[in-house]
């Protein structure tokens, strides 16, 4: 199983996306917070066959996602 464990993007989506490419296939990604709005994009990069968790930074003010998970 392969996971990419990432955090404080900070909208820096360039960065991730090249990352995720040279990662992929990536069975999970698992962002710790600080997309700051580029949730949805993340998603779309990822696939369907990667199961995506995120959680809520403290720059995140307008997200929707969970402030913890477990």
């Amino acid at each position: 199983m392969k996971i990419l464990i990432v955090s404080d993007t900070h909208r820096k989506d360039d960065n991730l996306k090249k990352v995720i490419e040279k990662t992929s296939p990536l069975d999970m990604l698992i962002h710790l917070g600080d997309a700051e709005g580029s949730e949805t994009k993340i998603a779309g990069w990822v696939g369907e066959d990667c199961d995506l968790e995120m959680v809520l930074g403290n720059n995140d003010f307008f997200s929707n996602l969970d402030r913890e998970k477990e």
